[in-house]
């Protein structure tokens, strides 16, 4: 082992490619803290538009849905066979006026 009167080039630079190390890896650490808050954030953002675009959805199918309702008397004449409208005129009219009326009563 020698003594040598002035530390060699290794030596002074090590202190500071350390303390520059160090001041990275710290910066580092803030901007890992931030990305994560924010991708927390559009996280909770993207599920809420999520959502709020489902609810959406739903309530502008149920409204297609009420708007294309049929009428009671087109309700019941889908439910009647054709075969009932082959009938005589004077039967069909007979049976027309409970009809109506049931319907008036719904």
């Amino acid at each position: 082992m020698s003594m040598r009167a002035m530390p060699d080039q290794d030596e002074l630079e090590r202190p500071l490619v350390n303390s520059k190390r160090q001041e990275v890896e710290r910066q580092l650490a803030v901007i890992e803290t931030k990305a994560r808050m924010l991708a927390e954030r559009h996280g909770r953002l993207a599920a809420g538009i999520a959502i709020a675009a489902a609810a959406a959805f739903g309530v502008g199918l149920m409204v297609y849905r009420r708007r294309q309702r049929k009428s009671v008397v087109r309700r019941v004449h889908h439910a009647i066979p054709d075969s009932f409208w082959d009938l005589p005129e004077e039967l069909v009219a007979q049976l027309k006026k409970p009809l109506q009326r049931a319907t008036k009563a719904l």
